[in-house]
């Protein structure tokens, strides 16, 4: 998968379980990897910095917690994922 995909579906799982709980990078990459990804700590680390610098995730230490706008940004995300799969998901 191109890394630009790659990276919108990982920060949209990162603000899924961010908004379950705090997450760390260490904490979610196994999760992350269950789902046939094979990124590292840093990279992970990497994109949640990126949601932090949009607002859409805080950060405390080395763990990060949703924002409302980064609740608001996955309300949206999920509104459009369904009628997507719907469309591009069937073989």
């Amino acid at each position: 998968m191109h890394g630009d995909f790659q990276n919108n579906f990982i920060r949209t799982h990162l603000l899924y379980h961010a908004n379950q709980q705090a997450i760390s990078a260490r904490e979610i990459l196994e999760e992350v990897n269950s789902h046939g990804y094979n990124v590292t700590e840093e990279k992970i680390e990497k994109q949640l910095s990126h949601l932090a610098a949009e607002n859409f995730l805080s950060t405390a230490d080395s763990s990060y917690m949703i924002t409302d706008s980064g609740k608001k940004e996955l309300e949206s995300v999920q509104k459009h994922l369904k009628p997507l799969y719907e469309e591009v998901g069937r073989n």
